[in-house]
């Protein structure tokens, strides 16, 4: 994988999910078998498990994690996306906002209770284990910017590819 080709100008967040099926047009679908998530789980130290709860209202997003009661807001921008026969490689535009912009009433278009495990390789790149309705879903998250090695990074995010798949 090659992450060099899909950044864009406006890219600070890579996700890489592993995936089972294709995508359909009508769904995405990148949970994987538990069986595979706890090989992989095993393989790493991840962090004890986090709980967070989603809420998505227009373009903004506020995530709130229960166990410290600290909250972010945030908006995400999908820049780019490629999608291989195990891989489903998103690219975005994430910009933190003030949470005086998602406003404090209960008028959201979306809400979402999920738990997280995280493995950090390093201060850029961490494997997760997201958890939702008892199915999981696991990606890399490669926090770019344009003064980084990126060809180091690319080959840390290779390697880990290459252990977990």
């Amino acid at each position: 994988m090659n992450i060099n080709n899909l950044i864009t100008d406006n890219t600070n967040v890579i996700e890489i999910y592993l995936k089972e099926t294709n995508l359909n047009l009508n769904k995405i679908d990148v949970s994987i078998d538990n069986k595979k998530v706890n090989n992989i789980l095993n393989k790493y130290k991840f962090k004890q498990e986090v709980e967070y709860v989603l809420f998505n209202k227009k373009n903004l997003i506020l995530l709130y994690d229960t166990t410290n009661d600290s909250q972010i807001i945030y908006e995400k921008t999908l820049e780019n996306y490629n999608e291989t026969n195990n891989l489903l490689t998103l690219c975005y535009n994430e910009k933190k906002l003030p949470p005086y912009m998602f406003g404090c009433d209960n008028n959201y278009d979306n809400k979402m209770i999920y738990t997280v495990n995280e493995y950090k390789v390093n201060n850029r790149i961490s494997i997760i284990n997201k958890k939702h309705n008892n199915k999981s879903v696991l990606y890399i998250s490669y926090k770019h910017d344009a003064h980084v090695d990126l060809e180091k990074n690319n080959n840390i995010i290779n390697n880990i590819l290459k252990n977990i798949i």
